[in-house]
């Protein structure tokens, strides 16, 4: 379910957001970079109108509307020989074209550098996410395992399974002083479980965070993308 290309995990070791806007529900996108910084570099089009987008790796950009159509799709200052612009980026939306009037809403759009990119070949490739508060609520944890194993978390006081290539979506009250504590462990090829990450962190009602679990170079890290409601 979420595997992608083995460039684009590699690249999300290398960020973690913070904070981002205020939350709407709507037919919205955020965006993030796997690297550097898109400075209205690219644009796309919205009821007829082109719309520049910025985007980096450090937190998550402001909401951009987007049409009911199968794909978003970016354009930056290439054009072929006729004038028409050149694809740098196409986000294929999670929903069928049936369901798009009824279902589509927020989304968060992981912009990827291509390396080595071909001259007519498109410059990123994007990691489509559904970002709904409906089914991501405030005060709640997301998983995203992109690891071929699965994963043993301890938050606090619940103790659940994140399958491989699957997802989990975790409700939990703030703590009412301090952290939460979050532990992992991975099953070794003994079939025991292996702990191999302890923090704290931090959590509040009006909060929702959104975990990516992949392999960094000394194993598995967890990387965390916070957002306030405000």
């Amino acid at each position: 379910m979420f595997r992608i290309h083995s460039l684009l995990i590699t690249a999300l070791i290398a960020f973690c957001a913070l904070n981002s806007h205020a939350l709407e529900s709507g037919k919205y996108f955020q965006a993030i970079t796997t690297s550097g910084v898109i400075n209205k570099s690219l644009w796309y089009e919205h009821d007829g109108k082109k719309v520049e987008v910025y985007a980096n790796n450090t937190i998550r950009s402001i909401d951009y509307d987007y049409d009911l159509a199968p794909s978003i799709i970016f354009y930056g200052n290439r054009t072929n020989a006729k004038g028409i612009p050149i694809p740098e980026a196409v986000a294929r939306l999670p929903y069928s074209a049936e369901d798009l009037p009824t279902k589509a809403g927020r989304l968060l759009l992981i912009f990827h550098k291509v390396a080595n990119n071909p001259s007519r070949g498109p410059s990123y490739n994007i990691l489509v996410i559904e970002d709904k508060l409906e089914s991501f609520p405030l005060g709640s944890f997301r998983f995203i395992n992109f690891l071929d194993k699965k994963i043993a978390v301890r938050l606090g006081s619940k103790d659940f399974i994140v399958e491989n290539n699957k997802e989990k979506i975790v409700e939990i009250a703030s703590p009412e002083k301090g952290d939460l504590t979050i532990k992992l462990a991975s099953m070794n090829d003994a079939g025991s479980w292996v702990n191999f990450y302890s923090n704290g962190w931090g959590h509040a009602n009006d909060l929702r965070t959104i975990v990516f679990l992949t392999k960094s170079e000394n194993g598995i890290k967890p990387l965390r993308f916070r957002q306030y409601a405000k």
